[in-house]
């Protein structure tokens, strides 16, 4: 979401936080209740509907476009130009 529709370049990010997901899921289903064990599938399901519902809202709060996490001007999409028009331009 951060780098927009170009596949190639999430597909990494996506595979990356992934398996970060599962496995911070897994170590929070081990640790919760010490002596017994929670389902994977529990915290996976708990946790990433929490973070598909905070994505509905972002989309629907800023619309629909990238997020960007270096600030104005940096990045790969520095050189995109002002399109808001208006009478002094």
């Amino acid at each position: 979401m951060y780098k927009g529709d170009k596949v190639r370049g999430t597909l990494v990010d996506t595979a990356l936080f992934g398996a970060i997901f599962v496995l911070v899921c897994d170590m929070i289903g081990r640790i919760v209740i010490a002596p017994y064990e929670l389902p994977i599938e529990l915290i996976v399901g708990i946790l990433g509907s929490l973070i598909f519902i905070g994505l509905l809202f972002y989309r629907l709060k800023h619309g629909r476009k990238a997020v960007r996490l270096g600030g104005a001007g940096t990045g790969c999409c520095s050189a995109v130009p002002d399109l808001k028009g208006g009478a002094g331009q």
